[in-house]
C-alpha cells in the first residue's frame, strides 16, 4: 500500500491524483477495507471540514478527551480519502508524525516495518495500526 502512495507523496504537489483516481491506483484489498466515504452536505460534521478545522478542534480537547479519541481511532475503519490525506502534499502530510523507514520479512516469514517518528509520544499511530491490521497484520507493537 505504501509503495503505491509514496511516489505521489514524494512528487510535486501538482502531480497529486484527483480523489476519484485513488481507488484505481491503490491495491483492491485496501480500497475494500476502507469505510465508505462521508456524504457531502449537512451530514458531514459541521466545523470539521478542513484539516485546519480538525486541528483547532483537536487542540481544544483536554488530554483525557484526546486519549479517548485516540483509542476510538485505533479501532475505527478509515475512509480512503481521510487516510490518503495523511500523505497529500496539499493536505496533512506535513502534520503526519511518522515516516516509513524500512520494511522486510524475517527468516521466520514474519513481516516487520520500521518508521521514523517526529517525537515521543507521536500522533497518528492509529492510522498506522489500522493499515497494518487492514493488511492482515496482527500482534502489533507500536512503541
Amino acid at each position: 500500500m505504501l509503495l503505491a502512495i509514496l511516489p505521489f507523496a514524494a512528487g510535486a504537489a501538482a502531480d497529486w491524483p484527483a480523489d476519484d483516481r485513488w481507488p484505481d491506483l491503490l491495491p483492491d484489498w485496501f480500497v475494500q477495507r476502507c469505510a465508505p466515504e462521508a456524504p457531502d452536505g449537512p451530514e458531514a460534521p459541521a466545523g470539521l471540514r478542513t484539516p485546519g478545522d480538525w486541528f483547532s478542534w483537536w487542540r481544544g480537547l483536554t488530554q483525557r478527551q484526546r486519549e479517548f479519541e485516540i483509542r476510538v481511532d485505533a479501532v475505527a475503519d478509515w475512509r480512503l480519502l481521510d487516510w490518503i490525506n495523511l500523505f497529500d502534499p496539499n493536505g496533512m502530510a506535513d502534520r503526519r508524525s511518522w515516516r516509513l523507514w524500512d520494511s522486510g520479512v524475517s527468516g521466520r516469514g514474519v513481516g516487520w516495518i520500521s518508521v521514523g517518528v517526529d517525537g515521543h509520544p507521536y500522533g497518528g499511530g492509529g492510522a498506522l495500526r489500522w493499515l497494518i491490521e487492514a493488511a492482515g497484520g496482527y500482534d502489533i507493537e507500536l512503541a
